[in-house]
C-alpha cells in the first residue's frame, strides 16, 4: 500500500480550486482510502490518499504524459519559469553531486510555479517539502521564485 498527501490551493483569480494535480497524481491508481481537510488559515485542501497502482507500477509513458498535461496547464510566462527552476536544480545538484530529485520533483517545480511561491509558508504547502528540504533549498530556490515573481509584501 502507497500513499500521498496533496495540498490543493484556492485560486483567488478565478475563484476556484484547480483538482488537476490530485487528478495526477491519482492517475494509474486504485483509490483504497481517502481523507480530505479544509485548511481555512491557508484556504486550501489537504488530501490524504492510500492508493494501490494498477497492473502494476504506472508505465513511463504513463507517467511522461502526466506530467505533460502538468506542463499544458501552465502558460507561457509559467513554463519558462518552470525551466527557470529546472536549471537552478541541476546546477544545485551537480554542485551537491546528488540526483536533481533530492532537490525537488518536476511536478514540486510546476506546483511552485502555478501557485507563485516566494515564501518559506509557501514551500511548506508544497508536498514533498519538509523541514530539512527547506533548511537545505529555501534560500537559494526562494530567491530565485523571487526574481520570477517579485517580492512577497
Amino acid at each position: 500500500m502507497a500513499f500521498a498527501i496533496i495540498t490543493i490551493p484556492f485560486d483567488e483569480t478565478n475563484r476556484v480550486f484547480h483538482v488537476k494535480d490530485l487528478e495526477t497524481v491519482c492517475a494509474g491508481k486504485r483509490i483504497v482510502s481517502y481523507r480530505a481537510e479544509f485548511v481555512q488559515a491557508h484556504c486550501c485542501w489537504t488530501v490524504f490518499i492510500e492508493y494501490e497502482w494498477l497492473e502494476g507500477k504506472m508505465s513511463v509513458a504513463h507517467v511522461r504524459g502526466a506530467k505533460a498535461d502538468m506542463l499544458a496547464s501552465l502558460s507561457a510566462h509559467g513554463r519558462s519559469c518552470f525551466e527557470q527552476l529546472r536549471a537552478f536544480r541541476r546546477a544545485c545538484a551537480e554542485k551537491e553531486g546528488v540526483p536533481y530529485y533530492n532537490i525537488a520533483s518536476d511536478a514540486q517545480l510546476i506546483a511552485i510555479v502555478k501557485r507563485e511561491v516566494t515564501t518559506v509558508e509557501g514551500l511548506r504547502m508544497i508536498s514533498g517539502f519538509g523541514a530539512g528540504r527547506i533548511r537545505r533549498y529555501a534560500a537559494a530556490l526562494l530567491a530565485c521564485t523571487r526574481e520570477m515573481f517579485g517580492d512577497p509584501e
